[in-house]
């Protein structure tokens, strides 16, 4: 039991040490990210979305960005116009991606697969596959699985995958949410793992996985290790 005191005291002084460092860069999120779960991919952008998203600065409630996002029945961010009539053999540019690519913190029209539609001269139909917190496991679950065809329309042309260097820890299993459904097999192969009956941390409040985010997150634990 005094063992249980002492980590709680100082885990409890380590934030107070961060929070009395950081809080001025500190946030609240208002409707930025709007995910369901979904068995393949663990979550997906909830379709047919249209909202406002906020990001404010919790120490003086002072606003650091404040945009519209929509997206389509596919749960993608809404593409700029495709103009067929100057395209004769039909082509698409297809992005893949995580927020970055999805464009949190900027409208629709700001979004870089949107703005690349524009750029031109809407001669491609765009899609955006980006959602906030994937990473390159969520791109080949989804091609793997049958989910990209049957949205794509047009024969894409050119697809991209915009990668962050926090997308190796997403592969890796080295970020503090939902972990990658990959893992490497006996012989080195790359195998497909998920569970569709396992915890969703979207859908549940799964003890043991709550219990394993919280020690990754553990400053003590960050500061004994380092």
């Amino acid at each position: 039991m005094a063992l249980l005191v002492i980590l709680v005291l100082g885990e409890w002084y380590l934030s107070f040490q961060l929070d009395q460092s950081v809080g001025e860069n500190k946030y609240r999120m208002e409707n930025v990210y709007n995910g369901r779960g979904d068995d393949i991919l663990g979550w997906t952008e909830e379709p047919n979305s249209d909202r406002i998203a906020r990001k404010i600065r919790i120490h003086d409630n002072t606003p650091v960005y404040e945009v519209a996002i929509t997206t389509d029945e596919y749960g993608l961010r809404i593409a700029p116009p495709y103009n067929q009539s100057t395209n004769s053999g039909g082509r698409s540019l297809v992005f893949f991606g995580c927020s970055v690519t999805f464009g949190e913190g900027v409208n629709n029209h700001e979004a870089m697969p949107y703005t690349v539609g524009i750029l031109t001269h809407e001669q491609y139909q765009i899609y955006n596959f980006g959602t906030p917190g994937y990473g390159p496991q969520h791109m080949l679950a989804a091609i793997e699985h049958g989910l990209v065809d049957p949205v794509i329309k047009v024969k894409p042309h050119i697809i991209m995958y915009q990668g962050i260097i926090d997308h190796v820890h997403r592969v890796a299993n080295l970020n503090h949410w939902e972990g990658s459904p990959y893992s490497l097999g006996e012989t080195g192969e790359l195998v497909y793992a998920r569970d569709p009956a396992m915890c969703n941390s979207i859908l549940e409040n799964c003890f043991w996985k709550e219990v394993k985010k919280k020690v990754k997150k553990s400053l003590l634990v960050f500061n004994l290790l380092s």
